[in-house]
């Protein structure tokens, strides 16, 4: 797996693929992801399989809706259906867990950066 932030290393096409994909869902949620502002992301990690998306979030950061100095991790958090876990379980970390495993890390350290400058 790979893990590439879009806000620093854009990959259009790959992006422009997993939205192609979830608007062909019945997700419930797919507004939240097709029109997704990235200039009000600090951060926003994807993590790759085999050359396509299945886990995305970001760090949201919008100084009108929240003021300075607040974000907030994971927005518009997604992971593809073939990659979700089914049922509920007790969150005991670990690779299966997509965001917290690949996505988070990335993000708390964007904003720890952003809060050292």
């Amino acid at each position: 797996m790979q893990v590439i932030d879009l806000i620093v290393d854009p990959h259009d096409r790959l992006w422009k693929d997993t939205i192609d994909y979830i608007n062909g869902t019945e997700d419930q949620l797919k507004s939240n992801y097709i029109n997704i502002k990235f200039d009000e992301f600090l951060s926003f990690p994807v993590v790759v399989d085999d050359g396509q998306i299945i886990c995305f979030s970001g760090l949201h950061y919008n100084e009108r809706r929240w003021g300075t100095g607040l974000a907030r991790f994971s927005s518009r958090m997604w992971i593809h259906p073939a990659y979700r876990i089914k049922g509920i379980g007790k969150f005991i970390g670990g690779p299966k867990f997509l965001n917290s495993t690949y996505c988070l890390p990335v993000q708390i350290k964007k904003a720890k950066d952003k809060n050292e400058r």
